[in-house]
Parts: C-alpha cells; sequence; structure tokens
C-alpha cells in the first residue's frame, strides 16, 4: 500500500496539502471508484479530475534566476512572492519542485524539476555549489581558513568547503564559496561566525549547471539532462 496525496502531488500540479482537500472532495477516482481513503495498492489507476495520473512524466530540469526578495516556498502566509507564482507562469501543469532553496535575499540559479526522484538526487548529491558573496567587515585569514577546513558553528557541522577571495576593498570584499551540501543559511552562518555580514549572495552554479548567458532575473530556461547522464548516479533517470 502507498499514500494517495503524495503519489497524486508527485504527478500533478497539486501539492500534498491540495491534494488531501482533492480527495475528500471526491475528485479522486481509483480503479474508477471515488476515492476517499489515503492508502491505495500501487497498482492502481488513479484519476484526478477526470485525468491520469498514474503515469510519471517524462523527467525535466529547468533553469530558473531567482530575484532576490523572492521567497522559495508555495504558500507564504506574509503575502510575498512566491517562485511559484512565477514558475506556474511558465509550467502550469505537472508536478513542479524546487532543488533545495534560495533564502529570501538570496537570488541567482535555483534549479527547477517535474521529477521528485531527481531532485533527490540532485540535493543530496556531492556537487559542487558555486556563490559569489559580497561581504563586509574585517576578513581575517585564519577565520576564513577555520572554515575551508570545515568547522562547527552554533552546533552545526559543516563540510570543508573552497574560498577565495576575489576583491578586498577596506571593510568590504567579494568571496567565491564553493560548497558541496546545502544546509539550512549555510554562508549566512559561515559568515557570520567569521564576523562577517552578507550584503550580496548569489549562486552561480550548481555541479555542471550555471545560468545560461543572458538569463534574466525571473527566467525559466530549459537545461539539457545529458550533462547528467555522464554522472553514473542519474543514468537511470534521465
Amino acid at each position: 500500500m502507498i499514500r494517495l496525496a503524495p503519489y497524486i502531488a508527485s504527478r500533478s500540479a497539486l501539492s500534498r496539502r491540495q491534494a488531501e482537500r482533492a480527495i475528500l472532495e471526491g475528485r479522486v477516482t481509483v480503479n474508477g471508484v471515488v476515492w476517499r481513503d489515503f492508502l491505495i495498492d500501487s497498482h492502481s489507476e488513479v484519476v484526478l479530475d477526470g485525468r491520469s495520473v498514474s503515469v510519471l512524466p517524462s523527467p525535466m530540469l529547468w533553469s530558473y534566476f531567482k530575484p532576490r526578495r523572492q521567497i522559495v516556498t508555495r504558500h507564504d502566509p506574509q503575502g510575498r512572492t512566491t517562485v511559484f507564482d512565477v514558475l506556474r507562469t511558465y509550467v502550469p501543469d505537472g508536478p513542479l519542485l524546487t532543488v533545495g532553496r534560495l533564502d529570501y535575499d538570496s537570488e541567482g540559479l535555483l534549479l527547477v524539476s517535474n521529477s521528485p526522484t531527481l531532485v533527490h538526487m540532485l540535493e543530496t548529491s556531492p556537487m559542487e555549489r558555486c556563490y559569489t558573496v559580497h561581504v563586509h567587515g574585517c576578513m581575517k585569514e585564519t577565520h576564513l581558513e577555520r572554515i575551508r577546513r570545515g568547522c562547527t558553528y552554533e552546533g552545526i557541522h559543516y563540510r570543508p568547503c573552497a574560498i577565495k577571495v576575489q576583491k578586498r576593498q577596506g571593510k568590504n570584499g567579494i568571496l567565491k564559496i564553493v560548497l558541496t551540501e546545502g544546509k539550512n543559511r549555510e554562508i549566512r552562518r559561515l559568515m557570520r561566525s567569521a564576523h562577517l555580514s552578507v550584503a550580496r549572495l548569489m549562486r552561480q552554479s550548481f555541479g555542471p549547471f550555471a545560468l545560461c548567458q543572458g538569463q534574466k532575473p525571473g527566467t525559466l530556461v530549459d537545461l539539457n539532462l545529458s550533462l547528467l547522464r555522464k554522472n553514473s548516479l542519474f543514468q537511470n533517470i534521465c
């Protein structure tokens, strides 16, 4: 037996909560019968609003240029613009998920896919995530070297990462930081541990993918999955 709401969410434009509501409203049939239970047999034929959702769509991957002051969530209680408000203007139907998050004040590359499996594999992969970070404060090499080696800050351990100082000007500087994980607000926390404040944070690339040349904030571009097929981890799903 499998859970019906996640099953529907992985094959449609509905979130899990919306799928649960659709089930209770009688909009879902299983093997031709209106279904208000939350469990089904894995081989069932599931129909939502008259359309079959039993077949997974072919995996796709997009590059979204997330602007600052846009939140990566489906519904924001504060009424702020979400990335999904914009993404649904490009992809109105089918499942849509982001690979990790960028916080409200961060910008740059956000990978988007219609495949939960692909998203999970990308999120948990050791692929490099490259960022340009504008900082303010006194940059001490001893602090940066501690972060490079991997450190624990506020009870959370962070893996080693690469940090290159690209520019110093008084108490302002620009760093290139390369991570192999995506913990919540990782760069901002690491910079705080070095007594630096982040003025601007932009993700430039994720694994083999980078923002497309000329891509503008708030736009979505198709990516070529053949770049992933070179990695043995992804050959079976791309």
